[in-house]
């Protein structure tokens, strides 16, 4: 409890000036996109629950100093508020997803990074080769899981289909080399990013000739300069 109150999110100043950031990052956006775009909608829904965040820390911190005085409602209020308090953080958790999603998107279709601010930061996410570099391990590993299963699942149903992942083995051990060189382009790193880290991915369904069709426009985003 003593360490909520030292908190940087005790400041009131501190609070605001997050919010404003995060409420001109929204205004900016939504001048770019239009309203409605599903990367202004996560960055507004953020924002609200960071409000509703800072507001429940608020709560604590008086709980907390109720508690310290001995008062025992203070104890029941603080453990509602941390309650409500993981709930939120859960939802922010969502919401930071949807956002990664919708600029990994963005990246895709040609925005260029320097347009919005949550374009930019992924931007210099998936540019980074250390980044790169773990995105075509896990290629690599999805490739060798499908060459032995058993190996790897331990006798658990497979989240991906070892037929399709077997057929297009060549074509993603490709990919992984691209992805991970220096000269490869982030639009190709997005696709690829989203590729493997979406549920409904071609890479986990059963369509073979579906994969095939967004590997190959991987590629030519990945060797695609300029």
């Amino acid at each position: 409890m003593r360490s909520l109150l030292r908190s940087p999110l005790a400041s009131p100043a501190a609070c605001g000036r997050l919010v404003g950031r995060r409420r001109a990052e929204c205004i900016q956006t939504q001048e770019r996109l239009g309203a409605g775009h599903p990367l202004v909608d996560a960055l507004w829904a953020a924002r609200t629950a960071l409000v509703q965040v800072l507001a429940v820390v608020g709560v604590q911190v008086v709980a907390a100093m109720l508690a310290l005085d001995g008062d025992a409602n203070g104890v029941s209020v603080f453990v509602a508020a941390s309650v409500v308090e993981a709930w939120l953080g859960f939802r922010l958790l969502v919401l930071a997803e949807s956002r990664r999603v919708a600029c990994l998107e963005l990246i895709v279709e040609g925005c260029p990074p320097t347009a919005v601010p949550a374009v930019a930061r992924q931007w210099g996410r998936l540019a980074d080769r250390r980044r790169r570099v773990v995105l075509a391990r896990s290629i690599e590993g999805l490739v060798e899981m499908a060459a032995r299963p058993s190996g790897y699942l331990a006798g658990a149903r497979p989240y991906f289909s070892v037929r399709v992942i077997r057929t297009v083995a060549s074509e993603l051990r490709g990919l992984a080399g691209l992805v991970g060189a220096d000269e490869a382009a982030v639009p190709g790193v997005a696709l690829v990013e989203l590729l493997m880290t979406c549920g409904t991915s071609p890479v986990y369904g059963h369509d073979t000739s579906t994969l095939r069709t967004e590997l190959k426009r991987a590629r030519y985003l990945l060797l695609k300069q300029g």
